[in-house]
């Protein structure tokens, strides 16, 4: 017993043990074990590339007035969906609304083809407001043109003065520079069918 004390306290001089401290021990044995280290508290979760960069310049835009004088039921219907689905930039719904109530060959870029829903979410992402645009022109008068209705108005073949007009309602002089060249608009343009076709969402000549 003697030894066995002179022992203990030797060692608590030499390593600063506590001899009246407990001493944990393992399920599986009588030796003592270390005592396991707190996990360290892991990192938020970091917003991904994507949602961080999903715009949506329509969200900005106040309540527009749709006036349905003029329209056949289909295109008004059609009409209102798109201008639901851009104002919430719901690109998947308007790519539906392209692929299942369009033309065969809706149109809606000049460049390489893609998914129409990936090609406006990366315009959006540019910087281009394409669904703002998209609501509104859908806004603003309209013209037919054979079996389409054009909007907007200037975007028509045979615009008048008056059509190019019509656009400061709603572009300021700056948007207006660069959609119009030469009395001329090469903006943003879209048009339905008689029977209710969505036919393009296409800028330029």
């Amino acid at each position: 017993m003697i030894e066995s004390a002179v022992t203990t306290l030797l060692l608590t001089a030499l390593l600063g043990a506590d001899p009246t401290a407990p001493v944990e021990t393992s399920s599986g044995g009588s030796g003592a074990s270390v005592p396991s280290q707190a996990p360290a508290p892991s990192a938020a979760p970091q917003a991904s590339d994507d949602a961080s960069q999903e715009t949506c310049s329509a969200k900005r835009l106040p309540a527009i007035p749709m006036d349905r004088s003029g329209l056949p039921e289909k295109v008004a219907a059609l009409r209102e969906r798109l201008v639901a689905a851009a104002a919430a930039c719901d690109y998947e719904k308007l790519e539906y609304l392209a692929s299942h109530e369009g033309q065969k060959t809706f149109t809606f870029t000049w460049g390489p083809l893609a998914k129409p829903a990936d090609y406006w979410r990366a315009e959006e992402r540019a910087g281009h407001p394409v669904m703002a645009d998209l609501v509104r022109l859908l806004s603003r008068p309209f013209r037919r043109q054979g079996r389409l209705f054009v909007w907007p108005s200037a975007g028509s073949r045979d615009a008048t003065p008056e059509d190019l007009e019509a656009l400061k309602a709603v572009f300021d002089s700056k948007e207006l520079a660069s959609r119009v060249v030469e009395g001329n608009y090469l903006g943003l343009r879209t048009a339905i069918s008689v029977d209710g076709k969505w036919s393009y969402f296409v800028g330029g000549d």
